[in-house]
């Protein structure tokens, strides 16, 4: 059935657009070019968050920061494994699921740390990425109430996470 549903849509578009008396090529080619316009009036703020990400990563601050909350804290080894996450995950998805892939395949997909790495993906959100891609997209210029909401509910789904992994699963 799956094989039939894209051609099937497609079918669909084009009834609908014969009924409604519209050229589909000439509204795909519109569509294509508004397209097009967003993407080069978003991408410097996607590449340049993109960069930040990969000298993050390259720099090892990210390992630095979690040898030192593992010096900090009681049991501080269990948040330097998550520190990679805590950090990646407000910024790019994509990096925090490469964390989580990381935590889960070197700890076993049942260990404490994947469980709570898991729910720090579930619970939290890309908040950088949004703000860069849909704010940057619709010319919203105003934007720090809304950084300081999204990081606050990050730190409360992160510390969350730890919560209630540590109640549920440990």
């Amino acid at each position: 059935m799956t094989n039939f549903v894209l051609p099937l849509l497609i079918v669909v578009c084009l009834l609908f657009a014969l009924i409604k008396k519209i050229n589909p090529f000439d509204s795909f080619i519109k569509g294509a070019k508004d397209g097009l316009g967003l993407f080069t009036s978003i991408f410097p703020s996607i590449l340049g968050m993109f960069v930040a990400v990969t000298m993050l990563k390259a720099s090892g601050l990210i390992e630095d920061f979690g040898k030192l909350l593992g010096y900090l804290i009681p049991n501080g080894m269990y948040f330097a494994t998550l520190t990679p996450m805590m950090i990646f995950r407000p910024l790019s998805g994509s990096a925090s699921i490469g964390v989580l892939y990381n935590v889960c395949s070197s700890n076993g997909p049942d260990s404490l740390l994947c469980r709570t790495a898991s729910i720090m993906q579930a619970s939290t959100d890309t908040t950088f990425y949004i703000i860069t891609l849909y704010f940057t997209s619709v010319k919203v210029t105003k934007w720090r109430h809304s950084l300081q909401a999204g990081l606050i509910s990050d730190f409360i789904g992160m510390i969350s996470a730890i919560i209630l992994a540590l109640l549920f699963f440990s």
